[in-house]
């Protein structure tokens, strides 16, 4: 989430960005504002696939702050299930940028960055066998699903969800 604190005061064009990481996918569908501007438009880089890092943009045009009520900006990130976010990988911290302009003409810009984020990865193994191998029409097979972790693997694997097609 972004707190964006901003002066009390009638601000002109006011802009906030994010640019995250490569690695790092935005969900749109999970965007909240709140505050003194709730309907800002939103640009997103053509790729968001977390193959590169990822631009969005938030255009909230002008914003009367007079209340002190300031922006809130919440959304989610995932995690890219790409082959280059291996465990104990360090993705390099993620930024935004605020900018407004005053009444006057006076034009700001403030930025920050997001702490990095360290990929912890298990890796698990599943393993499917049906006992008996073969049956009738109405016979009682048993469907065993070994789910265990990798020789490389050392990280915990937690709320594992697994879903099974049978034949």
């Amino acid at each position: 989430s972004l707190q964006i604190d901003l002066p009390s005061d009638i601000l002109k064009d006011v802009v906030v960005s994010a640019t995250l990481s490569t690695g790092l996918t935005y969900d749109p569908q999970s965007l909240i504002v709140s505050g003194a501007s709730t309907n800002p438009t939103e640009v997103l880089s053509p790729v968001t696939d977390g193959s590169t890092s990822t631009d969005i943009i938030w255009s909230f045009g002008q914003v009367d702050n007079s209340a002190d009520q300031d922006i809130k900006i919440q959304f989610k990130v995932v995690l890219a299930d790409l082959a280059a976010n291996q465990d104990v990988k360090l993705l390099s911290p993620s930024s935004a940028t605020l900018q407004w302009t005053y009444s006057n003409g006076s034009a700001q810009t403030l930025s920050g960055n997001f702490k990095t984020i360290t990929i912890i990865e298990p890796d698990l193994q599943i393993e499917r066998s049906f006992s008996p191998s073969s049956g009738w029409r109405g016979d009682e097979i048993s469907c065993a699903l070994d789910i265990s972790h990798s020789p490389s693997s050392h990280a915990p694997a937690s709320d594992v969800d697994i879903q099974e097609t049978l034949p």
